[in-house]
């Protein structure tokens, strides 16, 4: 009979359990540092991300137009207005919409004094009541305040338009690019990327009008500008020089010479691509009808 040697099983020592479970936990610890260090890069990206996307939103919501309206390109256009050295001012005889002088909500008032001779920045002091969206122009009193209302004008203001505080007038801009690939005309910067400007346009061009946003003249409608009529934002522009006062405030009651009020033009389809109250521009089919 022959004999056969049975190999013994090898039993590992307590040494080497011990070395095994360390590299083991050591293993472990590195699979767990290296997904913390991966969610990590994962939050910080989205993070990245999100912050971005917010600021993106913010800044088109206070470029204009609308920020409505907020501007991209602030380079001057060196186009000037014939009548911008034209430095006297008629007398206002009062509000001549009859409808805007039925719904003053106040006593019929003097007319204020003519006006002869250069306009500062102290001649006009404009107030942009952002509830009624109207805009209140006032000159001095006797006693030199700002309490002779001189002109008002309906407009559109939005959801980044400053509710209080007062901002001087500074540049001025014939064509100006807006928020949304359309353009502003007689455009004034009040703060930052705020402006007074007309209702926006597809191109620089007086026949290419938004329509459908000049019927929203009175109403909350612009991202932060005020929007107004080529009129009156070119009467701005051509009146109140730079460091002229502005002043937001909001109120139900649209001061003392009232609302004015506009007439839709989007259904008319062969004049509305243009601003009927623009005498300025060339062609306009609204000024050989009137």
């Amino acid at each position: 009979m022959k004999y056969t040697r049975q190999k013994s099983k090898k039993i590992p020592s307590q040494k080497y359990k011990n070395y095994s479970y360390k590299k083991r936990k050591r293993r472990a610890q590195l699979r767990l540092l290296s997904l913390l260090i991966l969610m990590a890069c994962i939050i910080l990206i989205i993070s990245t991300i999100f912050i971005n996307v917010k600021k993106s939103v913010s800044t088109n919501a206070d470029l204009n137009n609308n920020i409505d309206n907020t501007t991209v390109d602030y380079t001057f256009n060196e186009t000037q207005n014939e009548n911008d050295n034209n430095n006297i001012i008629q007398v206002f005889l009062g509000n001549e919409d009859s409808e805007a002088s039925e719904q003053s909500t106040a006593s019929p008032i003097p007319s204020p004094p003519q006006i002869i001779g250069d306009i500062t920045k102290d001649t006009f002091y404009v107030k942009v009541n952002t509830i009624a969206n109207v805009v209140n122009v006032y000159i001095k009193d006797e006693a030199g305040n700002y309490t002779t209302p001189y002109k008002v004008m309906v407009c559109s203001t939005g959801r980044s338009t400053p509710k209080t505080g007062k901002y001087e007038l500074s540049d001025k801009l014939r064509w100006h690019a807006l928020f949304g690939n359309v353009y502003g005309q007689y455009c004034s910067r009040i703060t930052g990327n705020i402006l007074f400007h007309s209702v926006p346009y597809t191109k620089q061009s007086p026949d290419s009008l938004e329509y459908e946003e000049y019927d929203k003249l009175g109403t909350s409608a612009s991202s932060g500008c005020v929007r107004l009529t080529v009129e009156d934002t070119k009467w701005i522009y051509d009146n109140c020089p730079k460091g002229t006062y502005i002043e937001f405030y909001g109120d139900e009651n649209p001061g003392p010479l009232g609302k004015p009020t506009i007439s839709p033009i989007s259904s008319n389809k062969e004049y509305r691509n243009w601003d009927p109250t623009d005498i300025w521009s060339e062609g306009n089919p609204w000024n050989a009808s009137q």
